[in-house]
Parts: C-alpha cells; structure tokens; sequence
C-alpha cells in the first residue's frame, strides 16, 4: 500500500486478475489461491472470466460478465448505464483488445472512472492512474480499447438481478435468442 493513493498492488508474475480484483476493492480480499480454486483446471495463472466471476462471488461481493470475446458493441448502452448508474457498483474488471492482461476500472462519485493497471507504476511505486470523467467517456473508451472482457463487479448480492431481469424481459419480447439480440454478453446465471 502506497502513502500518496488508495490501495494499490503492482505486477507480480502471472497474477494480473487478483491484481486488478484486489486494486478494485481496495485492498485484499482475493489471492492466487482463489482464482486456482476458481478455474476449473486449477490453473496458476492465465484465469479468464468466468475464473475472475467465480473467485468474485464466493467473498461478499457480487460480479456478472458484461462482455466477452468482443461483444461490447452489441449491448445496448442503457444496460450498460444501469450498470453504472447503480450505487453499488464498485467498478469493472477488464482486459484490453489483443492484450492477455486484466485491469480494474474503480468508479467513483459524480462518474469518475478510474484505471488502475498493476504494470503501472512510478517510481515510488505509485500507480499513475488513468481518468475518464462522464459514463459517454467511459463507454467510448470501453469500446475503443477494452472490448473483449469486461466484468461487473457490485458491493451486494442481488445487485444485478434487476439488469438480468430487464435483459430476460426483452428476450421474451423480441422472441429473439440470446446470440441475436447481443444480450448474450451478460452472464445470466
């Protein structure tokens, strides 16, 4: 932990997912262990999301997959905005385009969102923080750059009922499946 920020954990090996879980939540919660634990081969490293979801959901908080694979662009925005819009979210959990890294996007008041990357880092071992202020910046910059994962991480249980609820609701309406309506993207279990 770090004098000048908030909680902060560099780049140790392979351990980019507990990094950017713990650089979330501000301290902590997960280990290496979790995420073996997690992984259905008891992987060491190289967890994808449902490893990081499942690893999530077995502490206090609650994640959902957002995207996967690319599929970003096909979520209609105003899920997304409910998302954001809730109070319990504590932020996101993603991994650049083309890149095999995880990092975590802390929401704060008045839609400011901020990047924390476990490589980055100055010299007293301070993150250098990326800023995006405003939901529009945000869901640009998501879909600009971090397209292919994206994980919602909430402070409560039951957080994201109300999303999966209005996303089943418009299956049902459409009478379209999942893979054509692009709601396919968040995991409704």
């Amino acid at each position: 932990m770090t004098s000048t920020f908030d909680y902060f954990e560099k780049q140790q090996g392979l351990r980019c997912a507990e990094h950017a879980m713990n650089n979330l939540v501000n301290g902590p919660v997960w280990w290496a262990s979790d995420l073996e634990e997690a992984s259905e081969d008891q992987r060491k490293s190289n967890w994808n999301s449902a490893d990081i979801v499942t690893a999530i959901n077995t502490k206090k908080f609650e994640a959902i997959i957002v995207v996967t694979e690319g599929t970003l662009k096909s979520l209609p925005k105003t899920y997304f905005e409910q998302l954001v819009k809730n109070p319990k979210l504590v932020g996101f959990i993603a991994r650049p385009k083309d890149c095999d890294h995880w990092v975590a996007i802390r929401c704060k008041v008045d839609e400011v969102f901020k990047l924390y990357d476990s490589n980055h880092y100055d010299s007293k071992d301070d993150p250098v923080i990326v800023v995006w202020n405003g939901v529009n910046k945000l869901w640009e910059e998501l879909k600009s750059t971090y397209d292919p994962d994206l994980i919602a991480v909430a402070s409560n249980k039951g957080t994201f009922d109300t999303i999966r609820a209005a996303i089943r609701a418009d299956r049902r309406e459409d009478g379209a499946s999942a893979s054509q309506t692009g709601a396919n993207a968040v995991d409704l279990t």
